[in-house]
């Protein structure tokens, strides 16, 4: 009987393709020496896999493109601006403005789908496949 727990089994594999194997807790009472250790390899495995930004309190990776703000420069117009362009312009300008505040809700709305989606995967149970919601596959 292997004394190692799996950690490579897809909805939690290793960033790098290769699984990981966290040892079993040291026993009932163990010593400080050997809870340090399990507690040193555990945390570098953890690392190694989808818990690692969660450990560190970093954004995964795959987020990090929706978290920074884009600062698109685009400012309103003012009324004296508006009197001096035409009719077409500033429609034009006005369907800029909107599409990139809709850009904008749309690349929130993004980060706070995929925050919530990665945060489930590190609750959900091993084995547990996320396409299937039952009571009994928990």
């Amino acid at each position: 009987m292997s004394n190692e727990l799996p950690t490579g089994d897809g909805w939690n594999s290793a960033s790098n393709a290769h699984s990981a194997s966290i040892p079993l807790y040291p026993g009932e009472k163990p010593t400080y020496r050997e809870l340090q250790q399990w507690s040193i390899s555990a945390k570098n495995i953890l690392n190694r896999t989808i818990f690692g930004p969660a450990l560190r309190g970093e954004t995964p990776p795959q987020l990090m493109a929706l978290t920074g703000k884009r600062d698109v420069g685009i400012t309103v117009l003012t009324a004296e601006q508006r009197e001096k362009c035409s009719p077409l312009d500033i429609a034009r300008y006005d369907q800029m403005v909107a599409k990139a505040k809709m850009d904008e809700d749309v690349r929130l709305k993004q980060l706070a789908i995929g925050e919530r989606e990665y945060k489930n995967k590190l609750v959900a149970p091993p084995g547990h496949n996320p396409g299937t919601l039952s009571v009994t596959s928990w």
